[in-house]
């Protein structure tokens, strides 16, 4: 048998052996009567899982697409720039606004803050134009990973 696209095989096979150390961390997670914390990431790792599976699989049976050159695109480096800087206001802005006592935002809005001004400049940066699109996008999102994280998973937010 041939291999027709070798780079997507050897990237489904590091994802597959990424999700066999991720199933075998998760497993030294308590369950509780048939759930519990280990839940959402093995749910994450089986659809991890199968993507990987079906890149094998057309790894094997299809030849790689042609491509132009392999310039990275300046929205992409941006975009990764927003996110490391997304990742630091996490903590920062959690510190700073930890004293504050807001009824529907968990724990001073840190998170909340530093999620809905992430979604709002990468809107922005994928071309969106519309505030009210943009505005109803950042705050709809944020409140959903709060009410999901924060309510229903008991997750303590920075």
């Amino acid at each position: 048998m041939e291999i027709k696209n070798k780079r997507d095989v050897v990237t489904s096979l590091l994802l597959v052996l990424f999700c066999a150390v991720g199933f075998y961390s998760t497993n030294s997670i308590p369950t509780i009567m048939g759930g519990g914390p280990a839940v959402f990431p093995n749910f994450v790792l089986s659809a991890l899982l199968v993507c990987a599976i079906i890149l094998l699989v057309r790894g094997i049976r299809h030849s790689p697409v042609k491509m132009g050159s392999a310039r990275v695109a300046p929205r992409v480096v941006a975009f990764f720039l927003l996110f490391i800087v997304y990742l630091g206001s996490i903590a920062t802005m959690g510190d700073l606004f930890s004293f504050l006592t807001i009824p529907f935002i968990p724990y001073g809005g840190g998170f909340a803050v530093s999620t809905c001004l992430f979604l709002i400049f990468s809107l922005l940066l994928l071309g969106r134009r519309r505030p009210i699109e943009i505005a109803l996008v950042s705050l709809l999102v944020t409140s959903f990973i709060i009410f999901v994280f924060s309510i229903l998973f008991e997750v303590i937010l920075p």
